[in-house]
């Protein structure tokens, strides 16, 4: 635990899920960490064996939701033709606008598509044309609805 970064909430705990080199000084860990109001935030965290510290991390997953707004993160990992690890995310937010104005009955909701080479040093976010990686990777999302 004192490892982890101490912006990262223990708050409903902190659970190992898995792990895997990135290559020979560093190792991937996923954890379950605290979201919004349970332990429900999946992360990816870079651990420096050189360092012996947790040098990056990004959020993978997560979902939660209220009356009237809906957050959720998903991701895929996978690995590229250069054997780096990658993550494409997909954030939906949405807001149901009648909560506060019970005349109107929209909502709104957007998308966000991330692409992280997770094996990079430090991690890097590749900032693609959202419209490139959404038609990359669309055919991921239509499977989660």
């Amino acid at each position: 635990l004192s490892l982890f970064p101490k912006n990262i909430s223990t708050r409903y705990g902190l659970f190992a899920v898995y792990k895997f080199p990135l290559d020979s000084a560093r190792t991937g860990l996923i954890a379950r960490t605290s979201g919004y109001s349970e332990a429900s935030s999946i992360k990816f965290f870079v651990f420096d064996k050189t360092k012996d510290s947790i040098t990056d991390y990004v959020e993978l997953a997560d979902s939660w939701g209220d009356e009237d707004d809906h957050y959720a993160v998903t991701s895929w990992l996978f690995r590229d033709e250069k054997k780096d690890v990658q993550a494409f995310i997909h954030l939906e937010t949405e807001h149901d606008n009648s909560i506060e104005d019970k005349s109107d009955n929209t909502t709104i909701v957007e998308h966000f598509y991330f692409l992280y080479n997770l094996s990079a040093q430090p991690m890097d976010r590749t900032d693609k044309d959202p419209n490139e990686l959404k038609q990359k990777f669309g055919h991921l999302i239509k499977n989660i609805h």
